[in-house]
Protein backbone atom coordinates (compact mmCIF):
# COMPACT_ATOMS: atom_id res chain seq x y z
CA UNK A 1 0.00 0.00 0.00
CA UNK A 2 3.17 2.22 0.14
CA UNK A 3 3.13 3.44 -3.55
CA UNK A 4 -0.77 3.87 -3.42
CA UNK A 5 -0.23 6.15 0.40
CA UNK A 6 2.61 8.26 -1.49
CA UNK A 7 0.98 8.71 -4.62
CA UNK A 8 -2.38 9.54 -3.04
CA UNK A 9 -0.12 12.02 -0.76
CA UNK A 10 1.40 13.97 -3.57
CA UNK A 11 -1.84 13.74 -5.39
CA UNK A 12 -4.10 15.12 -2.79
CA UNK A 13 -1.04 18.16 -2.46
CA UNK A 14 -1.58 18.86 -5.72
CA UNK A 15 -5.35 18.82 -5.53
CA UNK A 16 -5.33 20.62 -2.55
CA UNK A 17 -3.52 23.66 -4.43
CA UNK A 18 -5.43 23.40 -7.30
CA UNK A 19 -8.05 23.50 -5.20
CA UNK A 20 -6.92 26.67 -3.43
CA UNK A 21 -6.61 27.97 -6.56
CA UNK A 22 -9.99 26.80 -7.89
CA UNK A 23 -11.05 28.13 -4.65
CA UNK A 24 -9.88 31.71 -5.43
CA UNK A 25 -11.56 31.80 -9.06
CA UNK A 26 -14.83 30.29 -7.61
CA UNK A 27 -15.22 32.48 -5.11
CA UNK A 28 -13.55 36.04 -6.37
CA UNK A 29 -12.46 35.98 -10.01
CA UNK A 30 -15.49 34.15 -11.68
CA UNK A 31 -18.36 36.60 -10.07
CA UNK A 32 -15.98 39.58 -10.28
CA UNK A 33 -15.27 39.16 -13.77
CA UNK A 34 -18.19 37.04 -15.56
CA UNK A 35 -21.53 37.75 -14.77
CA UNK A 36 -23.65 34.51 -13.50
CA UNK A 37 -24.75 33.63 -17.18
CA UNK A 38 -21.20 33.33 -18.52
CA UNK A 39 -20.60 31.19 -15.61
CA UNK A 40 -23.58 28.95 -16.91
CA UNK A 41 -22.33 29.08 -20.33
CA UNK A 42 -18.73 27.65 -19.38
CA UNK A 43 -20.14 24.70 -16.91
CA UNK A 44 -23.22 23.52 -19.54
CA UNK A 45 -20.10 23.55 -21.97
CA UNK A 46 -18.22 21.10 -19.98
CA UNK A 47 -20.40 18.97 -18.77
CA UNK A 48 -22.25 18.60 -22.58
CA UNK A 49 -18.27 18.03 -23.37
CA UNK A 50 -17.96 15.68 -20.56
CA UNK A 51 -21.38 13.66 -21.34
CA UNK A 52 -20.21 13.51 -25.11
CA UNK A 53 -17.05 12.37 -24.46
CA UNK A 54 -18.40 9.68 -22.17
CA UNK A 55 -20.58 8.36 -24.69
CA UNK A 56 -17.46 8.78 -27.28
CA UNK A 57 -15.35 6.48 -24.82
CA UNK A 58 -17.12 3.14 -24.71
CA UNK A 59 -16.10 2.09 -21.56
CA UNK A 60 -12.41 2.29 -22.38
CA UNK A 61 -10.97 4.36 -19.21
CA UNK A 62 -12.46 1.01 -17.40
CA UNK A 63 -10.93 -1.31 -19.34
CA UNK A 64 -7.40 0.01 -19.43
CA UNK A 65 -7.80 -0.48 -15.70
CA UNK A 66 -8.71 -3.78 -15.47
CA UNK A 67 -6.99 -5.19 -18.60
CA UNK A 68 -4.19 -3.69 -18.10
CA UNK A 69 -2.43 -5.84 -16.19
CA UNK A 70 -2.85 -8.85 -18.82
CA UNK A 71 -1.13 -6.17 -21.05
CA UNK A 72 1.81 -4.62 -18.86
CA UNK A 73 4.63 -6.78 -20.89
CA UNK A 74 6.47 -4.52 -23.41
CA UNK A 75 6.27 -5.73 -26.17
CA UNK A 76 1.77 -6.00 -25.83
CA UNK A 77 1.78 -2.30 -24.53
CA UNK A 78 1.93 -0.56 -27.98
CA UNK A 79 -0.92 -2.66 -29.26
CA UNK A 80 -3.05 -1.89 -26.20
CA UNK A 81 -2.25 1.73 -26.28
CA UNK A 82 -3.06 1.40 -30.23
CA UNK A 83 -7.02 0.03 -29.20
CA UNK A 84 -7.36 2.60 -26.22
CA UNK A 85 -6.45 5.48 -29.17
CA UNK A 86 -8.82 4.25 -32.13
CA UNK A 87 -11.54 3.17 -29.95
CA UNK A 88 -13.01 6.35 -28.61
CA UNK A 89 -11.88 8.46 -31.96
CA UNK A 90 -14.73 5.66 -33.51
CA UNK A 91 -17.08 6.28 -30.71
CA UNK A 92 -16.62 10.25 -31.37
CA UNK A 93 -17.69 9.64 -34.78
CA UNK A 94 -20.93 7.94 -34.02
CA UNK A 95 -21.97 9.87 -30.98
CA UNK A 96 -21.10 12.66 -33.23
CA UNK A 97 -23.35 11.46 -35.99
CA UNK A 98 -26.60 10.70 -33.53
CA UNK A 99 -26.25 14.75 -31.76
CA UNK A 100 -26.10 16.19 -34.82
CA UNK A 101 -29.24 14.61 -36.57
CA UNK A 102 -31.35 15.64 -33.37
CA UNK A 103 -29.40 18.85 -33.04
CA UNK A 104 -32.87 21.10 -33.38
CA UNK A 105 -34.37 18.60 -30.59
CA UNK A 106 -31.48 19.55 -28.32
CA UNK A 107 -31.36 23.33 -28.74
CA UNK A 108 -34.90 23.82 -28.50
CA UNK A 109 -34.30 22.39 -24.95
CA UNK A 110 -32.38 25.22 -24.08
CA UNK A 111 -33.27 27.91 -26.42
CA UNK A 112 -35.91 29.55 -24.08
CA UNK A 113 -34.32 29.89 -20.60
CA UNK A 114 -30.41 29.55 -21.78
CA UNK A 115 -30.33 30.91 -25.18
CA UNK A 116 -26.51 31.54 -24.99
CA UNK A 117 -25.55 28.10 -24.93
CA UNK A 118 -27.62 27.39 -28.04
CA UNK A 119 -25.25 30.21 -29.90
CA UNK A 120 -22.33 28.24 -29.19
CA UNK A 121 -23.72 24.58 -29.77
CA UNK A 122 -21.06 23.58 -32.00
CA UNK A 123 -17.85 24.18 -29.72
CA UNK A 124 -19.02 20.75 -27.40
CA UNK A 125 -17.66 19.05 -30.54
CA UNK A 126 -13.94 19.56 -30.33
CA UNK A 127 -14.27 20.27 -26.89
CA UNK A 128 -15.71 16.26 -25.96
CA UNK A 129 -12.62 15.23 -28.18
CA UNK A 130 -10.13 17.17 -26.16
CA UNK A 131 -12.12 15.55 -22.94
CA UNK A 132 -11.90 12.02 -24.12
CA UNK A 133 -7.97 11.97 -24.27
CA UNK A 134 -7.54 13.91 -21.73
CA UNK A 135 -9.56 11.15 -19.93
CA UNK A 136 -7.74 8.50 -21.34
CA UNK A 137 -3.88 9.40 -20.86
CA UNK A 138 -4.77 10.04 -17.41
CA UNK A 139 -6.32 6.47 -16.98
CA UNK A 140 -2.94 4.95 -18.66
CA UNK A 141 -0.92 7.13 -15.94
CA UNK A 142 -2.71 5.60 -13.03
CA UNK A 143 -2.04 2.23 -14.16
CA UNK A 144 1.47 2.77 -13.87
CA UNK A 145 1.14 4.31 -10.46
CA UNK A 146 1.64 7.66 -11.62
CA UNK A 147 -0.95 10.41 -10.82
CA UNK A 148 0.84 13.24 -9.96
CA UNK A 149 2.16 14.40 -12.85
CA UNK A 150 -1.68 14.30 -14.71
CA UNK A 151 -3.10 16.15 -11.33
CA UNK A 152 -1.07 18.72 -11.84
CA UNK A 153 -1.77 19.39 -15.52
CA UNK A 154 -5.34 19.37 -14.47
CA UNK A 155 -5.80 20.59 -11.29
CA UNK A 156 -2.99 23.29 -11.62
CA UNK A 157 -1.91 24.17 -15.27
CA UNK A 158 -5.15 23.92 -16.24
CA UNK A 159 -6.96 26.49 -14.05
CA UNK A 160 -3.83 29.13 -14.28
CA UNK A 161 -4.47 28.92 -18.42
CA UNK A 162 -8.31 29.36 -17.49
CA UNK A 163 -7.21 32.22 -15.29
CA UNK A 164 -5.12 33.86 -17.91
CA UNK A 165 -8.33 33.44 -20.19
CA UNK A 166 -10.61 34.88 -17.75
CA UNK A 167 -7.94 37.80 -17.02
CA UNK A 168 -7.61 38.60 -21.02
CA UNK A 169 -11.11 38.75 -21.74
CA UNK A 170 -11.52 40.99 -18.84
CA UNK A 171 -8.54 43.46 -19.60
CA UNK A 172 -8.50 43.26 -23.07
CA UNK A 173 -12.39 43.24 -24.04
CA UNK A 174 -12.05 39.95 -26.04
CA UNK A 175 -15.51 38.69 -27.58
CA UNK A 176 -17.32 35.66 -25.71
CA UNK A 177 -16.83 33.73 -28.37
CA UNK A 178 -13.25 33.96 -28.11
CA UNK A 179 -13.09 33.85 -24.42
CA UNK A 180 -15.07 30.58 -24.83
CA UNK A 181 -12.05 29.10 -27.38
CA UNK A 182 -9.53 30.01 -25.20
CA UNK A 183 -11.04 28.03 -22.41
CA UNK A 184 -11.74 25.11 -24.59
CA UNK A 185 -7.77 25.01 -26.10
CA UNK A 186 -6.60 25.42 -21.82
CA UNK A 187 -7.60 21.53 -22.25
CA UNK A 188 -6.02 21.16 -25.29
CA UNK A 189 -2.71 21.81 -23.85
CA UNK A 190 -3.49 19.01 -20.98
CA UNK A 191 -4.27 16.58 -23.74
CA UNK A 192 -0.64 17.43 -25.28
CA UNK A 193 1.10 17.37 -21.57
CA UNK A 194 -0.50 13.79 -20.69
CA UNK A 195 0.44 12.56 -24.08
CA UNK A 196 4.20 13.56 -23.61
CA UNK A 197 4.54 12.43 -20.32
CA UNK A 198 3.11 8.81 -21.39
CA UNK A 199 5.57 8.73 -23.86
CA UNK A 200 8.53 9.20 -21.34
CA UNK A 201 6.76 7.01 -19.20
CA UNK A 202 5.98 3.86 -21.58
CA UNK A 203 9.09 4.42 -24.15
CA UNK A 204 7.06 3.75 -27.26
CA UNK A 205 9.91 2.83 -28.89
CA UNK A 206 10.97 -0.03 -26.79
CA UNK A 207 7.37 -1.75 -27.46
CA UNK A 208 7.41 -3.14 -30.85
CA UNK A 209 5.09 -6.14 -31.39
CA UNK A 210 3.09 -7.88 -33.91
CA UNK A 211 -0.01 -8.32 -31.62
CA UNK A 212 -1.76 -7.48 -28.73
CA UNK A 213 -2.68 -10.56 -27.51
CA UNK A 214 -2.39 -14.42 -29.14
CA UNK A 215 -5.71 -15.38 -26.80
CA UNK A 216 -8.48 -14.62 -28.93
CA UNK A 217 -10.97 -15.06 -26.11
CA UNK A 218 -9.28 -11.78 -24.24
CA UNK A 219 -10.67 -9.81 -26.83
CA UNK A 220 -14.00 -11.15 -26.28
CA UNK A 221 -13.67 -10.42 -22.57
CA UNK A 222 -12.80 -6.61 -23.22
CA UNK A 223 -15.52 -6.02 -25.75
CA UNK A 224 -17.87 -7.46 -22.88
CA UNK A 225 -16.87 -5.51 -20.13
CA UNK A 226 -16.55 -2.53 -22.35
CA UNK A 227 -20.22 -2.86 -23.23
CA UNK A 228 -21.50 -3.07 -19.64
CA UNK A 229 -19.34 -0.83 -17.96
CA UNK A 230 -20.73 1.73 -20.95
CA UNK A 231 -24.38 1.05 -20.12
CA UNK A 232 -23.37 1.27 -16.49
CA UNK A 233 -21.87 4.47 -17.00
CA UNK A 234 -24.75 6.14 -19.14
CA UNK A 235 -26.32 6.30 -15.37
CA UNK A 236 -23.46 7.40 -14.12
CA UNK A 237 -23.13 10.29 -16.28
CA UNK A 238 -26.85 11.01 -15.85
CA UNK A 239 -26.17 10.98 -12.13
CA UNK A 240 -23.11 13.23 -12.54
CA UNK A 241 -24.44 15.87 -15.18
CA UNK A 242 -28.21 15.43 -14.59
CA UNK A 243 -28.16 18.61 -11.78
CA UNK A 244 -26.73 21.33 -14.35
CA UNK A 245 -28.37 19.92 -17.47
CA UNK A 246 -32.00 20.34 -15.86
CA UNK A 247 -30.95 23.20 -14.20
CA UNK A 248 -29.71 25.32 -17.30
CA UNK A 249 -33.50 23.81 -19.12
CA UNK A 250 -35.74 24.75 -16.31
CA UNK A 251 -34.14 27.71 -14.83
CA UNK A 252 -31.72 29.41 -16.92
CA UNK A 253 -27.84 29.68 -16.89
CA UNK A 254 -27.85 32.60 -14.44
CA UNK A 255 -28.94 29.59 -11.86
CA UNK A 256 -26.16 26.94 -13.36
CA UNK A 257 -23.83 29.46 -12.76
CA UNK A 258 -24.68 29.99 -9.00
CA UNK A 259 -25.19 26.19 -8.72
CA UNK A 260 -21.79 25.29 -9.93
CA UNK A 261 -19.81 27.83 -7.95
CA UNK A 262 -21.66 25.64 -4.67
CA UNK A 263 -21.24 22.94 -6.09
CA UNK A 264 -17.29 24.09 -6.27
CA UNK A 265 -17.38 24.17 -3.21
CA UNK A 266 -18.71 21.29 -1.79
CA UNK A 267 -16.50 19.31 -3.62
CA UNK A 268 -13.59 20.12 -1.44
CA UNK A 269 -14.68 17.40 0.81
CA UNK A 270 -13.70 14.44 -1.72
CA UNK A 271 -10.24 15.83 -3.20
CA UNK A 272 -8.14 13.06 -0.99
CA UNK A 273 -10.90 10.35 -1.84
CA UNK A 274 -10.96 10.95 -5.93
CA UNK A 275 -7.33 10.82 -5.20
CA UNK A 276 -7.22 7.49 -3.75
CA UNK A 277 -9.43 6.65 -5.73
CA UNK A 278 -7.47 7.35 -9.17
CA UNK A 279 -4.24 5.47 -7.93
CA UNK A 280 -5.77 2.26 -6.19
CA UNK A 281 -7.62 1.27 -9.53
CA UNK A 282 -5.14 -0.92 -10.96
CA UNK A 283 -4.18 -2.54 -7.57
CA UNK A 284 -7.46 -3.44 -6.53
CA UNK A 285 -8.02 -5.03 -10.25
CA UNK A 286 -4.94 -7.02 -9.52
CA UNK A 287 -5.81 -8.55 -6.44
CA UNK A 288 -9.53 -9.23 -7.38
CA UNK A 289 -7.75 -11.79 -10.41
CA UNK A 290 -6.14 -13.30 -8.37
CA UNK A 291 -9.18 -13.92 -5.37
CA UNK A 292 -6.98 -11.95 -2.54
CA UNK A 293 -9.57 -10.77 -0.91
CA UNK A 294 -8.21 -10.31 2.75
CA UNK A 295 -6.40 -7.66 0.78
CA UNK A 296 -8.98 -5.88 -0.92
CA UNK A 297 -10.68 -5.53 2.64
CA UNK A 298 -7.88 -4.35 4.09
CA UNK A 299 -7.23 -1.70 1.61
CA UNK A 300 -10.97 -0.91 1.78
CA UNK A 301 -11.46 -0.96 5.82
CA UNK A 302 -7.82 1.59 5.77
CA UNK A 303 -9.21 3.69 3.25
CA UNK A 304 -12.79 4.46 4.80
CA UNK A 305 -10.92 5.15 7.99
CA UNK A 306 -8.58 7.63 6.30
CA UNK A 307 -10.92 9.21 4.34
CA UNK A 308 -13.39 9.82 7.55
CA UNK A 309 -10.80 11.46 9.25
CA UNK A 310 -9.82 13.60 6.31
CA UNK A 311 -13.16 14.26 4.65
CA UNK A 312 -14.45 14.78 7.95
CA UNK A 313 -12.60 17.45 9.03
CA UNK A 314 -13.19 19.19 5.71
CA UNK A 315 -16.75 18.77 6.02
CA UNK A 316 -16.92 20.22 8.96
CA UNK A 317 -14.55 23.76 8.48
CA UNK A 318 -16.92 24.19 5.05
CA UNK A 319 -20.20 23.89 6.99
CA UNK A 320 -18.55 26.16 10.50
CA UNK A 321 -17.78 28.72 7.88
CA UNK A 322 -20.50 28.69 5.09
CA UNK A 323 -21.78 32.02 7.02
CA UNK A 324 -19.02 33.65 6.09
CA UNK A 325 -18.47 32.30 2.25
CA UNK A 326 -21.02 34.44 0.73
CA UNK A 327 -19.37 37.71 2.98
CA UNK A 328 -16.07 37.05 1.58
CA UNK A 329 -17.09 36.18 -1.91
CA UNK A 330 -17.76 39.23 -4.40
CA UNK A 331 -21.38 39.80 -5.16
CA UNK A 332 -21.86 37.47 -2.69
CA UNK A 333 -25.86 38.19 -2.05
CA UNK A 334 -26.18 36.99 -5.66
CA UNK A 335 -24.87 33.64 -5.08
CA UNK A 336 -26.92 32.95 -1.16
CA UNK A 337 -29.32 31.05 -3.01
CA UNK A 338 -26.48 28.21 -3.02
CA UNK A 339 -25.89 28.08 0.56
CA UNK A 340 -28.20 24.94 0.92
CA UNK A 341 -26.29 23.41 -1.96
CA UNK A 342 -23.43 23.53 -0.13
CA UNK A 343 -24.57 21.70 2.66
CA UNK A 344 -26.13 19.11 0.41
CA UNK A 345 -23.64 18.31 -1.63
CA UNK A 346 -20.98 18.22 0.88
CA UNK A 347 -23.19 15.69 2.67
CA UNK A 348 -23.39 13.28 -0.59
CA UNK A 349 -19.57 13.97 -1.21
CA UNK A 350 -18.56 12.83 1.95
CA UNK A 351 -20.93 10.15 2.24
CA UNK A 352 -19.65 8.65 -1.42
CA UNK A 353 -15.98 9.23 0.14
CA UNK A 354 -15.88 7.44 3.05
CA UNK A 355 -18.15 4.14 2.25
CA UNK A 356 -14.98 3.48 0.29
CA UNK A 357 -14.38 2.22 -2.98
CA UNK A 358 -17.67 0.15 -3.46
CA UNK A 359 -17.86 0.82 -6.85
CA UNK A 360 -14.25 0.02 -7.66
CA UNK A 361 -14.67 -3.29 -5.81
CA UNK A 362 -17.75 -4.16 -7.94
CA UNK A 363 -16.94 -2.77 -11.24
CA UNK A 364 -13.42 -4.77 -11.09
CA UNK A 365 -14.68 -7.86 -9.85
CA UNK A 366 -16.82 -11.15 -11.68
CA UNK A 367 -19.99 -8.89 -10.17
CA UNK A 368 -18.93 -5.88 -12.56
CA UNK A 369 -23.02 -6.16 -14.38
CA UNK A 370 -24.43 -5.58 -11.35
CA UNK A 371 -23.23 -1.79 -11.11
CA UNK A 372 -25.48 -1.17 -14.33
CA UNK A 373 -29.47 -1.86 -11.69
CA UNK A 374 -27.48 0.25 -9.18
CA UNK A 375 -26.76 2.97 -11.19
CA UNK A 376 -29.82 3.46 -13.54
CA UNK A 377 -31.91 3.03 -9.87
CA UNK A 378 -29.80 5.98 -8.75
CA UNK A 379 -30.04 8.04 -12.18
CA UNK A 380 -33.88 7.54 -12.10
CA UNK A 381 -33.96 8.76 -8.17
CA UNK A 382 -31.98 11.91 -8.96
CA UNK A 383 -33.75 12.71 -12.43
CA UNK A 384 -37.29 11.88 -11.17
CA UNK A 385 -35.74 14.20 -8.03
CA UNK A 386 -34.59 17.09 -9.92
CA UNK A 387 -38.19 16.96 -11.97
CA UNK A 388 -40.12 17.30 -8.79
CA UNK A 389 -38.03 19.24 -6.64
CA UNK A 390 -36.26 21.81 -8.63
CA UNK A 391 -39.67 23.78 -9.57
CA UNK A 392 -40.34 23.70 -5.68
CA UNK A 393 -37.18 24.25 -4.17
CA UNK A 394 -35.07 25.67 -7.37
CA UNK A 395 -31.36 24.58 -7.11
CA UNK A 396 -31.28 23.62 -3.42
CA UNK A 397 -33.72 20.53 -4.59
CA UNK A 398 -31.05 19.60 -7.19
CA UNK A 399 -28.63 19.17 -4.39
CA UNK A 400 -31.31 17.66 -2.35
CA UNK A 401 -31.92 14.96 -5.08
CA UNK A 402 -28.16 14.18 -5.61
CA UNK A 403 -27.65 14.10 -1.73
CA UNK A 404 -30.40 11.17 -1.79
CA UNK A 405 -29.39 9.21 -5.01
CA UNK A 406 -25.43 9.06 -3.44
CA UNK A 407 -26.71 8.03 -0.39
CA UNK A 408 -28.80 4.51 -1.71
CA UNK A 409 -26.33 3.26 -4.12
CA UNK A 410 -23.58 3.59 -1.32
CA UNK A 411 -25.52 1.81 0.83
CA UNK A 412 -26.90 -0.95 -1.16
CA UNK A 413 -23.64 -1.29 -2.49
CA UNK A 414 -21.92 -1.95 0.91
CA UNK A 415 -24.53 -4.62 1.44
CA UNK A 416 -24.13 -6.42 -2.21
CA UNK A 417 -20.33 -6.55 -1.44
CA UNK A 418 -20.94 -8.21 1.98
CA UNK A 419 -23.38 -10.31 0.97
CA UNK A 420 -21.11 -11.48 -2.14
CA UNK A 421 -17.39 -11.05 -0.69
CA UNK A 422 -18.31 -10.74 3.31
CA UNK A 423 -15.97 -7.96 3.76
CA UNK A 424 -17.44 -4.32 4.65
CA UNK A 425 -15.64 -1.14 5.42
CA UNK A 426 -16.34 0.02 9.13
CA UNK A 427 -13.79 -0.48 11.93
CA UNK A 428 -14.48 0.79 15.47
CA UNK A 429 -12.37 3.42 15.65
CA UNK A 430 -14.81 4.86 13.50
CA UNK A 431 -17.33 5.92 16.61
CA UNK A 432 -14.91 7.80 17.91
CA UNK A 433 -14.65 10.06 14.86
CA UNK A 434 -18.86 10.71 15.10
CA UNK A 435 -17.96 11.53 18.72
CA UNK A 436 -15.22 13.85 17.24
CA UNK A 437 -17.35 15.23 14.99
CA UNK A 438 -19.90 16.12 17.56
CA UNK A 439 -17.13 17.76 19.53
CA UNK A 440 -16.55 19.90 16.98
CA UNK A 441 -19.96 21.44 16.55
CA UNK A 442 -20.35 22.28 19.74
CA UNK A 443 -16.89 24.25 20.14
CA UNK A 444 -18.32 25.89 16.93
CA UNK A 445 -21.26 26.75 18.67
CA UNK A 446 -20.02 27.82 21.50
CA UNK A 447 -17.47 30.51 19.65
CA UNK A 448 -18.72 33.95 19.08
CA UNK A 449 -18.55 35.68 16.02
CA UNK A 450 -16.04 38.17 15.84
CA UNK A 451 -18.14 40.12 12.86
CA UNK A 452 -14.93 40.39 10.64
CA UNK A 453 -15.55 37.27 8.02
CA UNK A 454 -12.11 36.87 7.03
CA UNK A 455 -11.11 36.74 11.01
CA UNK A 456 -13.93 34.43 12.14
CA UNK A 457 -13.39 31.88 9.51
CA UNK A 458 -9.40 31.86 10.27
CA UNK A 459 -10.49 31.77 14.52
CA UNK A 460 -12.87 29.22 13.63
CA UNK A 461 -11.07 26.97 11.28
CA UNK A 462 -7.66 27.27 13.69
CA UNK A 463 -9.21 26.06 16.47
CA UNK A 464 -11.32 22.72 14.88
CA UNK A 465 -8.26 21.88 13.19
CA UNK A 466 -6.09 21.64 16.34
CA UNK A 467 -8.32 20.07 18.22
CA UNK A 468 -9.28 18.13 15.39
CA UNK A 469 -5.54 16.93 14.67
CA UNK A 470 -4.67 16.71 18.54
CA UNK A 471 -7.05 14.32 18.86
CA UNK A 472 -6.27 11.84 15.72
CA UNK A 473 -2.82 11.75 16.57
CA UNK A 474 -2.98 11.46 20.24
CA UNK A 475 -5.77 8.33 19.86
CA UNK A 476 -3.63 6.32 17.01
CA UNK A 477 -6.91 5.98 15.24
CA UNK A 478 -5.04 5.92 11.85
CA UNK A 479 -1.11 4.75 11.68
CA UNK A 480 -0.76 5.45 8.07
CA UNK A 481 -1.80 8.99 8.77
CA UNK A 482 0.23 9.27 11.67
CA UNK A 483 2.90 8.21 10.31
CA UNK A 484 2.59 10.61 7.50
CA UNK A 485 2.38 13.27 10.02
CA UNK A 486 5.64 12.78 11.35
CA UNK A 487 7.20 12.43 8.17
CA UNK A 488 5.96 15.83 7.29
CA UNK A 489 8.02 16.89 10.79
CA UNK A 490 10.91 15.62 9.57
CA UNK A 491 12.33 17.02 6.42
CA UNK A 492 14.48 13.97 5.37
CA UNK A 493 11.71 11.49 6.15
CA UNK A 494 9.20 13.56 4.55
CA UNK A 495 11.99 13.55 1.19
CA UNK A 496 12.47 10.15 1.62
CA UNK A 497 8.90 9.10 1.61
CA UNK A 498 8.09 11.05 -1.29
CA UNK A 499 10.75 9.22 -3.44
CA UNK A 500 9.64 5.73 -1.87
CA UNK A 501 12.13 4.97 -0.01
CA UNK A 502 10.35 4.57 3.35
Amino acid sequence: MGIIIRQSFKGAFIGYLGAFLGGIMTIFIYPYFLNPELIGLTRILFDFALLFAFLSQFGITNAIVKFYPYFEEGKKRKKFLKLIIIVPFIGFLIVASIILCFKSSVVGMYSQNSNLFTQYFYFIFPFALIIIYLNVFETYSTTLHRIAIPKLIRDVVVRILILTSILAFAFYHLKVEIFVSLFILTYLVAVIANVLYSFKLTKFEETVHRGLVSDNKMYKNIIVYMFFVFLAGIGTNMIMKTDTLMISSMLGLEKTGIYSISFFIATIVEIPSKTTLMISGASISRDLIISDIKKVENFYKKNTLNQSIIGGLLLILIWVNIHNIFKIMPSGKLYEDGKYVIIFITLAKFYDSVTGINNQIIIYSKYYKMIIMYTFIMAFIIIAGNYFLIPVLGITGAAISCFVGYFFINTISIAFIYFKLGIHPYKKQLLSILILYFICFIINYITPNIGNPYLDTLLRSSIITAIYTVFILRSKISPELSQLFMNLLNFKSFINFLKGKQ
